[in-house]
């Protein structure tokens, strides 16, 4: 189980594009999209549980959860100035509203293994010990907030 970050005072989906994934996957659908993993570059599997983690200013906590569809590639028109050309293909099965995300607080009374509050990159790899509490409270959270039953079980440690 990894972590990916999304920080949107540096990158913005943009409201309408964000809501259309929140859309697609409340109706059973899932999002499909490359994702940097930051200097990892090869912790992460195909069929690995992987998170979105928002970062920033606005809100942060976990909005996204689904599972990679490839290991880590390399970018091959890498910009050393960017100073991360590694990426994975994720299939993002649940992308919640921002006003439902699990907040960072909430994480951090409930799953202290992980330093919420200091991960800075892309790609962070969960202890296995924290990655069930992980997806306990993921469960716990998308039935708290309504999600569609369906689509409850996207986490596994």
């Amino acid at each position: 189980m990894s972590l990916l970050t999304w920080n949107p005072d540096r990158f913005e989906f943009g409201e309408a594009r964000y809501a259309s994934h929140v859309q697609r996957t409340r109706a059973g659908g899932t999002v499909p999209m490359s994702w940097g993993t930051g200097q990892n570059r090869n912790r992460i599997s195909p069929g690995d549980t992987l998170f979105l983690l928002r970062q920033g200013s606005r809100g942060r906590g976990l909005v996204a959860a689904g599972h990679a569809t490839s290991g880590i590639d390399r970018d091959p028109t890498f910009d050393p100035a960017s100073r991360s050309g590694n990426f994975v293909e994720v299939e993002w099965t649940v992308v919640l509203p921002l006003v439902d995300l699990l907040s960072t607080d909430e994480l951090l009374a409930r799953v202290p293994g992980v330093p919420w509050k200091h991960i800075f990159a892309s790609g962070f790899t969960v202890a296995q010990e924290a990655a069930a509490d992980l997806a306990l409270l993921w469960d716990e959270h998308l039935e708290a907030v309504g999600w569609r039953e369906g689509r409850r079980r996207t986490a596994r440690p």
